[in-house]
Protein backbone atom coordinates (compact mmCIF):
# COMPACT_ATOMS: atom_id res chain seq x y z
CA UNK A 1 0.00 0.00 0.00
CA UNK A 2 1.12 3.45 -1.22
CA UNK A 3 2.33 5.73 1.57
CA UNK A 4 -0.13 8.53 1.83
CA UNK A 5 1.00 12.23 0.73
CA UNK A 6 -0.31 15.26 1.80
CA UNK A 7 0.44 18.18 -0.33
CA UNK A 8 0.45 22.37 0.59
CA UNK A 9 0.72 25.60 -1.28
CA UNK A 10 2.39 28.81 -0.68
CA UNK A 11 0.40 31.56 -1.22
CA UNK A 12 2.81 34.11 0.25
CA UNK A 13 5.80 33.95 -1.14
CA UNK A 14 8.16 31.48 -2.89
CA UNK A 15 9.86 28.96 -0.75
CA UNK A 16 13.12 29.81 0.78
CA UNK A 17 15.06 28.83 4.04
CA UNK A 18 13.17 29.15 7.12
CA UNK A 19 9.76 29.25 5.34
CA UNK A 20 8.87 25.66 5.66
CA UNK A 21 8.76 22.49 7.70
CA UNK A 22 11.51 20.07 7.94
CA UNK A 23 11.20 16.53 6.71
CA UNK A 24 9.39 17.30 3.65
CA UNK A 25 9.29 14.77 1.04
CA UNK A 26 9.25 17.01 -1.93
CA UNK A 27 9.44 21.08 -2.90
CA UNK A 28 8.49 22.65 -5.74
CA UNK A 29 8.98 26.47 -6.36
CA UNK A 30 7.03 27.69 -10.12
CA UNK A 31 8.23 29.86 -12.54
CA UNK A 32 6.13 32.55 -11.91
CA UNK A 33 2.51 32.59 -9.31
CA UNK A 34 -0.04 30.62 -10.81
CA UNK A 35 -3.95 29.58 -9.76
CA UNK A 36 -3.83 26.10 -8.19
CA UNK A 37 -7.12 25.89 -6.60
CA UNK A 38 -10.24 28.23 -7.67
CA UNK A 39 -9.66 31.60 -5.89
CA UNK A 40 -6.03 30.41 -5.23
CA UNK A 41 -2.94 31.45 -6.25
CA UNK A 42 0.67 30.28 -5.25
CA UNK A 43 4.26 30.68 -5.21
CA UNK A 44 4.96 26.64 -5.04
CA UNK A 45 4.35 23.84 -3.61
CA UNK A 46 5.75 21.10 -0.83
CA UNK A 47 4.46 17.59 -0.08
CA UNK A 48 4.70 15.76 3.07
CA UNK A 49 4.36 11.91 4.43
CA UNK A 50 2.19 13.22 7.72
CA UNK A 51 -0.33 15.97 8.17
CA UNK A 52 0.46 18.92 9.50
CA UNK A 53 -0.79 20.80 12.20
CA UNK A 54 -2.87 23.74 12.06
CA UNK A 55 -0.32 25.95 14.17
CA UNK A 56 2.05 24.92 11.64
CA UNK A 57 -0.07 26.05 8.37
CA UNK A 58 -0.33 29.49 10.44
CA UNK A 59 3.30 29.87 10.87
CA UNK A 60 4.51 29.12 7.57
CA UNK A 61 1.21 30.30 5.77
CA UNK A 62 0.70 27.69 3.84
CA UNK A 63 -2.90 26.15 2.19
CA UNK A 64 -3.68 22.70 2.19
CA UNK A 65 -4.28 21.22 -0.88
CA UNK A 66 -8.07 20.08 -1.39
CA UNK A 67 -8.06 16.25 -1.17
CA UNK A 68 -10.27 15.52 -4.23
CA UNK A 69 -10.96 11.36 -2.66
CA UNK A 70 -12.84 13.56 0.50
CA UNK A 71 -14.50 16.26 -1.12
CA UNK A 72 -16.25 12.54 -3.69
CA UNK A 73 -16.87 11.19 0.00
CA UNK A 74 -18.45 14.35 0.73
CA UNK A 75 -21.08 14.21 -2.32
CA UNK A 76 -21.80 10.61 -1.67
CA UNK A 77 -22.60 11.45 1.79
CA UNK A 78 -25.07 13.84 0.28
CA UNK A 79 -26.87 11.53 -1.83
CA UNK A 80 -27.14 9.13 1.04
CA UNK A 81 -28.85 12.14 3.03
CA UNK A 82 -31.10 12.44 -0.24
CA UNK A 83 -32.31 8.63 0.00
CA UNK A 84 -32.96 8.81 3.49
CA UNK A 85 -35.18 12.44 3.21
CA UNK A 86 -36.97 10.61 -0.05
CA UNK A 87 -37.70 7.50 2.50
CA UNK A 88 -39.18 9.59 5.74
CA UNK A 89 -42.97 9.39 6.13
CA UNK A 90 -43.77 13.07 6.25
CA UNK A 91 -44.43 14.42 2.15
CA UNK A 92 -43.90 17.56 -0.09
CA UNK A 93 -44.09 17.41 -3.68
CA UNK A 94 -42.43 21.11 -3.79
CA UNK A 95 -39.59 19.45 -1.33
CA UNK A 96 -39.38 16.26 -2.94
CA UNK A 97 -38.75 17.80 -6.72
CA UNK A 98 -36.06 19.81 -5.29
CA UNK A 99 -34.52 16.72 -3.72
CA UNK A 100 -34.52 14.60 -6.96
CA UNK A 101 -33.18 17.22 -9.22
CA UNK A 102 -30.75 17.97 -6.48
CA UNK A 103 -29.90 14.48 -6.37
CA UNK A 104 -29.46 14.68 -10.17
CA UNK A 105 -26.66 17.16 -9.93
CA UNK A 106 -24.98 15.29 -7.08
CA UNK A 107 -24.52 12.04 -9.67
CA UNK A 108 -23.45 14.17 -12.61
CA UNK A 109 -21.04 15.37 -9.48
CA UNK A 110 -19.61 11.50 -8.92
CA UNK A 111 -19.83 10.63 -12.62
CA UNK A 112 -17.61 13.60 -13.19
CA UNK A 113 -15.02 12.97 -10.07
CA UNK A 114 -15.96 15.67 -7.89
CA UNK A 115 -13.07 18.54 -9.24
CA UNK A 116 -13.44 17.83 -12.77
CA UNK A 117 -17.43 18.62 -12.68
CA UNK A 118 -18.77 20.69 -15.61
CA UNK A 119 -21.89 21.59 -13.53
CA UNK A 120 -22.09 25.39 -13.41
CA UNK A 121 -22.94 27.45 -11.01
CA UNK A 122 -26.51 28.38 -13.03
CA UNK A 123 -27.48 25.11 -12.96
CA UNK A 124 -27.37 24.84 -8.54
CA UNK A 125 -29.10 28.51 -8.64
CA UNK A 126 -32.17 27.35 -10.93
CA UNK A 127 -32.33 23.48 -8.17
CA UNK A 128 -32.06 26.06 -5.27
CA UNK A 129 -34.39 28.68 -6.17
CA UNK A 130 -36.91 26.79 -7.51
CA UNK A 131 -40.25 28.43 -6.35
CA UNK A 132 -43.04 25.55 -5.04
CA UNK A 133 -46.13 26.14 -2.80
CA UNK A 134 -45.16 24.59 0.92
CA UNK A 135 -48.44 24.21 3.24
CA UNK A 136 -47.75 26.16 6.43
CA UNK A 137 -49.64 25.52 9.74
CA UNK A 138 -50.81 28.79 11.22
CA UNK A 139 -47.83 29.56 13.82
CA UNK A 140 -45.25 28.68 10.92
CA UNK A 141 -46.95 31.04 8.68
CA UNK A 142 -46.92 34.00 11.11
CA UNK A 143 -43.15 33.01 11.33
CA UNK A 144 -42.73 33.50 7.77
CA UNK A 145 -44.74 36.98 6.96
CA UNK A 146 -42.71 38.40 10.06
CA UNK A 147 -39.59 37.45 8.80
CA UNK A 148 -40.47 38.48 5.58
CA UNK A 149 -42.25 41.75 6.22
CA UNK A 150 -38.90 42.38 8.20
CA UNK A 151 -36.35 41.57 5.27
CA UNK A 152 -38.45 43.30 2.68
CA UNK A 153 -38.62 46.28 4.43
CA UNK A 154 -34.21 46.20 5.52
CA UNK A 155 -33.83 45.55 1.64
CA UNK A 156 -35.95 48.64 0.44
CA UNK A 157 -34.63 51.30 2.99
CA UNK A 158 -32.39 54.05 2.13
CA UNK A 159 -32.07 55.03 5.89
CA UNK A 160 -32.72 52.54 8.74
CA UNK A 161 -35.67 53.03 9.02
CA UNK A 162 -39.03 52.18 6.98
CA UNK A 163 -42.95 52.35 7.03
CA UNK A 164 -44.58 49.31 5.94
CA UNK A 165 -48.73 48.79 5.10
CA UNK A 166 -50.30 45.60 4.80
CA UNK A 167 -51.69 46.82 1.61
CA UNK A 168 -48.33 46.43 -0.06
CA UNK A 169 -49.20 42.83 -0.18
CA UNK A 170 -51.81 41.38 -2.51
CA UNK A 171 -52.76 38.36 -0.89
CA UNK A 172 -52.82 40.19 2.75
CA UNK A 173 -55.90 38.49 4.53
CA UNK A 174 -53.77 36.13 6.72
CA UNK A 175 -52.04 39.38 7.35
CA UNK A 176 -55.00 41.42 8.42
CA UNK A 177 -56.23 38.58 10.44
CA UNK A 178 -53.27 37.53 12.48
CA UNK A 179 -51.64 40.76 12.56
CA UNK A 180 -51.67 41.58 16.51
CA UNK A 181 -49.62 37.97 16.51
CA UNK A 182 -47.55 38.97 13.80
CA UNK A 183 -46.11 41.94 15.32
CA UNK A 184 -45.31 39.93 18.37
CA UNK A 185 -43.12 38.01 16.32
CA UNK A 186 -41.68 41.45 15.17
CA UNK A 187 -41.31 42.98 18.06
CA UNK A 188 -38.39 40.10 19.22
CA UNK A 189 -36.35 40.45 15.84
CA UNK A 190 -32.92 41.01 16.85
CA UNK A 191 -32.65 43.20 13.99
CA UNK A 192 -35.69 45.89 14.83
CA UNK A 193 -34.20 48.36 16.66
CA UNK A 194 -37.67 50.43 17.63
CA UNK A 195 -41.68 49.42 16.45
CA UNK A 196 -44.48 51.82 16.22
CA UNK A 197 -47.43 49.73 15.74
CA UNK A 198 -51.37 51.36 14.16
CA UNK A 199 -53.36 48.66 14.64
CA UNK A 200 -56.29 50.33 12.68
CA UNK A 201 -54.48 50.89 9.69
CA UNK A 202 -52.83 48.29 10.31
CA UNK A 203 -49.63 49.60 9.48
CA UNK A 204 -45.79 49.60 10.95
CA UNK A 205 -43.26 52.06 11.41
CA UNK A 206 -39.53 50.54 11.76
CA UNK A 207 -36.32 51.58 12.97
CA UNK A 208 -33.52 48.99 12.51
CA UNK A 209 -30.09 48.62 13.72
CA UNK A 210 -27.72 50.29 11.70
CA UNK A 211 -25.64 47.24 11.34
CA UNK A 212 -28.52 45.76 8.97
CA UNK A 213 -28.43 48.84 7.53
CA UNK A 214 -25.07 48.53 5.40
CA UNK A 215 -25.83 51.74 3.48
CA UNK A 216 -26.33 53.19 6.33
CA UNK A 217 -23.79 55.68 8.38
CA UNK A 218 -23.04 59.13 9.74
CA UNK A 219 -21.47 61.41 7.19
CA UNK A 220 -19.16 64.51 7.86
CA UNK A 221 -17.24 62.59 10.78
CA UNK A 222 -15.87 64.53 13.55
CA UNK A 223 -12.48 63.22 13.02
CA UNK A 224 -9.08 64.24 11.81
CA UNK A 225 -6.79 62.69 8.59
CA UNK A 226 -4.91 61.60 10.53
CA UNK A 227 -7.35 59.83 13.16
CA UNK A 228 -8.99 58.69 9.76
CA UNK A 229 -5.54 56.95 8.85
CA UNK A 230 -4.54 55.00 12.13
CA UNK A 231 -8.28 53.39 12.05
CA UNK A 232 -7.62 52.32 8.13
CA UNK A 233 -4.53 51.13 8.68
CA UNK A 234 -5.63 49.38 12.19
CA UNK A 235 -8.61 47.42 10.55
CA UNK A 236 -6.59 46.57 7.47
CA UNK A 237 -3.81 44.90 9.53
CA UNK A 238 -7.59 43.24 11.49
CA UNK A 239 -8.41 41.86 8.01
CA UNK A 240 -5.06 40.69 7.05
CA UNK A 241 -4.87 38.35 9.97
CA UNK A 242 -8.12 37.46 9.85
CA UNK A 243 -7.77 36.35 6.05
CA UNK A 244 -3.91 34.60 7.67
CA UNK A 245 -5.30 32.38 10.16
CA UNK A 246 -8.90 31.70 7.96
CA UNK A 247 -8.85 28.26 6.15
CA UNK A 248 -9.61 29.37 2.27
CA UNK A 249 -11.98 25.99 2.31
CA UNK A 250 -14.34 28.11 4.98
CA UNK A 251 -13.48 31.46 4.56
CA UNK A 252 -17.09 32.80 4.87
CA UNK A 253 -18.12 36.27 6.82
CA UNK A 254 -19.44 39.62 5.73
CA UNK A 255 -18.85 43.20 6.94
CA UNK A 256 -21.30 43.30 9.42
CA UNK A 257 -19.41 40.92 11.56
CA UNK A 258 -15.78 41.79 10.96
CA UNK A 259 -17.04 45.39 11.94
CA UNK A 260 -18.42 44.40 15.07
CA UNK A 261 -15.45 42.16 15.55
CA UNK A 262 -13.15 45.07 15.65
CA UNK A 263 -14.63 47.22 17.27
CA UNK A 264 -15.42 45.44 20.13
CA UNK A 265 -12.20 43.88 20.88
CA UNK A 266 -10.60 47.76 19.40
CA UNK A 267 -12.96 50.30 21.01
CA UNK A 268 -13.55 51.19 24.76
CA UNK A 269 -16.56 53.53 25.02
CA UNK A 270 -20.19 53.21 23.05
CA UNK A 271 -18.59 56.85 21.34
CA UNK A 272 -15.86 55.17 19.93
CA UNK A 273 -17.57 52.03 18.89
CA UNK A 274 -20.24 54.36 16.76
CA UNK A 275 -17.70 56.67 15.48
CA UNK A 276 -14.98 53.64 14.26
CA UNK A 277 -18.57 52.25 12.77
CA UNK A 278 -19.73 54.72 10.40
CA UNK A 279 -15.86 55.71 9.09
CA UNK A 280 -15.35 52.35 8.68
CA UNK A 281 -18.90 51.67 6.92
CA UNK A 282 -18.40 55.13 4.78
CA UNK A 283 -15.10 53.89 3.84
CA UNK A 284 -16.82 50.85 2.25
CA UNK A 285 -19.80 52.45 1.18
CA UNK A 286 -17.84 54.58 -1.00
CA UNK A 287 -15.41 52.11 -2.77
CA UNK A 288 -17.82 50.76 -4.15
CA UNK A 289 -17.25 46.84 -2.61
CA UNK A 290 -21.01 47.51 0.04
CA UNK A 291 -22.96 47.85 -3.84
CA UNK A 292 -20.78 45.32 -5.70
CA UNK A 293 -20.98 42.83 -3.06
CA UNK A 294 -24.63 43.21 -0.93
CA UNK A 295 -26.87 40.47 -1.16
CA UNK A 296 -30.08 41.32 0.61
CA UNK A 297 -28.78 43.41 3.06
CA UNK A 298 -25.67 41.14 4.02
CA UNK A 299 -22.74 41.83 1.96
CA UNK A 300 -20.48 38.85 2.34
CA UNK A 301 -16.90 38.39 2.54
CA UNK A 302 -15.18 35.14 1.41
CA UNK A 303 -11.56 33.74 -0.44
CA UNK A 304 -12.76 35.24 -3.59
CA UNK A 305 -13.07 38.91 -2.44
CA UNK A 306 -11.06 39.06 0.44
CA UNK A 307 -7.62 40.46 -1.40
CA UNK A 308 -10.07 43.13 -3.19
CA UNK A 309 -11.47 44.27 -0.01
CA UNK A 310 -7.45 44.87 1.07
CA UNK A 311 -6.54 46.68 -2.01
CA UNK A 312 -9.12 49.50 -1.56
CA UNK A 313 -8.33 49.71 2.02
CA UNK A 314 -4.85 50.02 1.19
CA UNK A 315 -5.72 52.45 -2.01
CA UNK A 316 -7.53 54.94 0.72
CA UNK A 317 -4.75 54.35 3.02
CA UNK A 318 -2.41 56.05 0.51
CA UNK A 319 -4.95 58.69 -0.14
CA UNK A 320 -5.09 59.86 3.33
CA UNK A 321 -1.47 59.90 3.65
CA UNK A 322 -1.39 62.38 0.25
CA UNK A 323 -3.78 64.44 2.41
CA UNK A 324 -1.77 64.95 5.42
CA UNK A 325 1.21 65.45 3.36
CA UNK A 326 -1.04 68.16 1.68
CA UNK A 327 -2.18 69.74 4.82
CA UNK A 328 1.01 70.13 6.08
CA UNK A 329 2.74 71.75 3.12
CA UNK A 330 -0.46 74.11 3.37
CA UNK A 331 0.20 74.73 6.63
CA UNK A 332 3.77 75.39 6.47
Amino acid sequence: MSEKIYKYYSTMRPFDIGTFPKDYVELNNYDERKQVLPGIMAYGEITFNKKLSEEEMKYYELTEDVNKEEALQDIKNLDKINEVLLNKKFYDKGICSIIKKMSELIQKEKEKKAYKSEISKNEYKNVTSHKHIIELDKEEAIRYYADKIVYDCITDCSENNRCFSVDEYENNEFIIENFNKIVERINRDVRVNDLEVDSKKKELDFVFYLEYCPHCYQEDLDISNSERLNHLKNFESFMSDWKSIASPRWFRTNTREVINEYYTNRCATDEEKDLVYNLINEELNKSGFIDKYLDGYTVYINFENIDELLEKLYERIEEVKKDIENEEIENG
